[in-house]
């Protein structure tokens, strides 16, 4: 499972479109969950060939400060537990859009349980997207351009 956000995903691509960044780093491990937060344009899910987009809840945000760990921890708490991969982002997203709505990174966070209530009422839009043709032609040697890894010295 690798859980970055859209800016630690550019620094290790180069790319700007979250699709693309799961597509280059899915050649490293095809089976690993990945996703990429990305703030208010939410999120993007890979796992396999599997894409996943999520949209946010809307929430009276008050300060965005910890909700990217806020949403890695429901999105563990998903997985520890089996669920579907979107019950998953589901139960992730309302993690994490609760905790902008108070001052810090902990203070707005649902407990468990309040997680579940809200979820009884309010639905995540979340779509099926279409991951990046894959090239005929591409190099595997081009992993490591790829994916920005230091180059071994000498």
């Amino acid at each position: 499972m690798f859980l970055p956000n859209r800016d630690e995903a550019r620094a290790l691509t180069g790319r700007e479109d979250p699709n693309e960044q799961a597509e280059i780093m899915a050649r490293i491990n095809p089976n690993c969950t990945m996703v990429i937060t990305s703030g208010k344009a939410g999120s993007l899910i890979r796992r396999g060939e599997q894409v996943l987009r999520a949209r946010i809840f809307e929430v009276d945000s008050i300060d965005e400060s910890g909700s990217g760990d806020a949403f890695d921890a429901g999105f563990l708490v998903g997985m520890l537990m089996g669920w579907p991969l979107e019950e998953t982002v589901q139960f992730a997203s309302a993690v994490g859009a609760s905790c902008t709505r108070a001052l810090g990174c902990h203070d707005g966070v649902f407990t468990y349980e309040e997680t579940l209530a809200f979820l009884s009422q309010h639905c995540l839009d979340i779509t099926l997207a279409v991951p990046p043709r894959k090239s005929e032609n591409r190099d595997p040697s081009r992993l490591e351009a790829d994916l920005r890894l230091p180059r071994p010295p000498g």
